[in-house]
């Protein structure tokens, strides 16, 4: 499944499609003191869900959102904790496909309840199912790798108590057309 996304991105290439391996850390946001949506577009990708904050400067922020090696006075995304309890997701997405390497995430609240949350990952390819995962979270920053045999994917939802301070994608983007 590895080779067939990379078949797929030299074939996107071919087609005047460009690729961009993207670490996505959300400092490029503007540091607010309330949670706001991500931008629609930001970093070339359709975001839904997903919240982002400056947690130095917002009270509402749980212990898992503040990691200085991370943060460094910047924004996070997140899943506001309202979704936890019930059916919402949050998801990233592109008509013409990425592949979800990594991230470094954390719960941000796992210590309102006795055990570590769970982040649920569900991937697709233009609607079509791809696969699952889950990871363990507590309020420590870890790593997660996403399965390699997703290979390209249109869009990731994202489901539980999960900080981002950074997601690795690589992308293909529609180049833009040039300037009259």
């Amino acid at each position: 499944m590895k080779k067939l996304g990379l078949v797929f991105v030299l074939f996107a290439l071919t087609l005047g499609l460009s690729a961009q391996n993207n670490l996505i850390n959300f400092g490029n946001l503007p540091g607010l003191d309330v949670p706001v949506p991500v931008p629609t577009l930001y970093e070339n990708y359709t975001w839904g869900g997903m919240y982002y904050v400056n947690p130095w400067l917002w009270p509402g922020a749980g212990p898992g959102f503040k990691h200085q090696e991370f943060v460094r006075n910047s924004s996070v995304a997140f899943i506001p904790y309202v979704c936890i309890n019930v059916n919402c997701y949050a998801s990233i997405s592109s008509p013409t496909g990425f592949i979800l390497q990594g991230a470094h995430v954390a719960a941000g609240y796992a210590t309102m309840g006795p055990a570590p949350s769970t982040l649920f990952v569900i991937a697709y390819n233009n609607g079509k199912y791809v696969g699952s995962a889950t990871y363990e979270t507590t309020t420590n920053v870890r790593s997660v790798v996403f399965p390699p045999e997703w290979g390209t994917v249109t869009q990731v939802m994202f489901k539980g108590d999960a900080v981002f301070f950074d997601l690795n994608v690589y992308g293909v983007f529609t180049p833009k057309p040039p300037k009259p």
